[in-house]
């Protein structure tokens, strides 16, 4: 097997997960040193977001060679190539944890570099990716749980599944829900697999596989009754994208216009609008849309608020400067969140933001953002000015949506 086939097929795979999903949060493999003379490897490539990490590891067999191969010897050498992967996760996940905070910096799919800061992590997670062709008899190996929870799965399946989560969050969340309830599955069959954890996450009730087994194309028969838990199975789905491209500005943020200095902010901002959810990624598309529409053909200016369950998003659209819709966002933000955390909001409140043009817009970046997080202080006077510029809202019906 030609040296390069694995280096090739490894960069498809991450490649396709930045893709499908949120190149912010996919990380390419980084060589560091370990002590004089010694390299250690983070790799083959990393999903991060927020506390978690999924550690991906890929393993190939040229197709020619696997055609001519016998039973027996197939499932040798996933048995064999599957172990040896999950040796390498569980050592990328050791030399991570010990790195000290700021050593290393790692390099996302989108090309932001990013300080690696182990103390932010909580939870480890791997995928073994074998570039194999598929038959009926294959099984994974068991669910592997001694040092860190690992599954593996079908190059294939891997690209179909990046293709139907709507984020790199939702592959992540996937491989948690797979790794407590499914612990071993045919290989070949990991999207019945998610439509079943899908089906039993919408009805609110225990995974669990059926005795006999999942019905052969059980993935299909659930796009065709249930079209609207996937992305794509409703019209408007594509208003999910104005989301995409807030976390493609946020990449890009100007800092003169910004109070977002770090890459560490940075994250935190893509963090925050990859946890927003499918349907309220599309409602909230649809407003954003119409606002600016609105603000193009009337002028102006529109803010609104939604709040989610991990914090509060503020919009902002008018017909005026850049530096002065800014300015604007970055003084309704502030006001929000602390009118927020007087009523009760807790003291971790995320408040994020996002200022835009209107529709159509002048050449140039539509995107800017401010992020506030934790208590602030404040006094008599400065509640009385803001609320005099800012207004104020009724908070409780508001907050109850927020998670505690």
């Amino acid at each position: 097997m030609p040296d390069s086939y694995g280096i090739d097929v490894e960069r498809r795979r991450r490649e396709i997960a930045a893709h499908h999903g949120v190149p912010d949060f996919v990380f390419r493999s980084l060589d560091v040193d370990k002590v004089k003379g010694q390299q250690r490897e983070i790799g083959d490539f990393l999903l991060w977001a927020g506390d978690t990490v999924v550690i991906v590891s890929s393993k190939s067999r040229e197709p020619h060679a696997a055609a001519r191969e016998t039973q027996e010897r197939r499932q040798s050498w996933l048995t064999t190539n599957v172990a040896e992967a999950y040796g390498q996760i569980k050592g990328v996940a050791r030399n991570l944890k010990d790195v000290p905070p700021g050593q290393i910096v790692l390099e996302s799919e989108r090309g932001v570099r990013v300080p690696w800061d182990a103390t932010t992590v909580t939870t480890y997670l791997g995928v073994v990716v074998v570039e194999v062709p598929p038959t009926d008899n294959d099984f994974g190996p068991p669910l592997m749980t001694d040092d860190l929870p690992t599954v593996a799965m079908l190059g294939r399946d891997w690209d179909a599944l990046n293709a139907v989560l709507p984020s790199t969050r939702a592959m992540i969340r996937y491989i948690q829900a797979r790794v407590s309830n499914v612990p071993r599955c045919p290989l070949g069959s990991e999207l019945d697999i998610f439509a079943l954890i899908l089906n039993h996450q919408h009805e609110g009730t225990p995974v669990a596989l059926p005795l006999d087994g999942l019905p052969k194309g059980y993935f299909d028969q659930t796009v065709v009754s249930h079209p609207d838990r996937f992305l794509g199975g409703d019209p408007e789905d594509h208003y999910a994208y104005v989301v995409n491209a807030m976390i493609e500005g946020a990449a890009d943020f100007d800092p003169a216009l910004s109070n977002s200095e770090s890459s560490t902010s940075y994250m935190t901002i893509i963090d925050f609008l990859d946890r927003i959810p499918l349907l309220e990624r599309v409602s909230l598309g649809r407003a954003v849309i119409e606002r600016c529409g609105r603000v193009g053909r009337e002028g102006g200016r529109i803010t609104s608020l939604s709040m989610f369950g991990h914090g509060m998003l503020i919009f902002v659209t008018d017909d005026g400067s850049r530096e002065d819709r800014t300015a604007w966002l970055q003084g309704l933000t502030l006001a929000r969140h602390s009118q927020a955390l007087e009523a009760g909001a807790p003291l971790s409140l995320t408040t994020l933001g996002v200022a835009t043009q209107k529709i159509p817009a002048t050449p140039g970046r539509s995107h800017d953002f401010c992020l506030i997080q934790g208590g602030i202080r404040s006094d008599e006077t400065f509640r009385a000015t803001r609320d005099e510029l800012y207004g104020n809202k009724d908070w409780p019906a508001i907050l109850e949506r927020l998670d505690t």
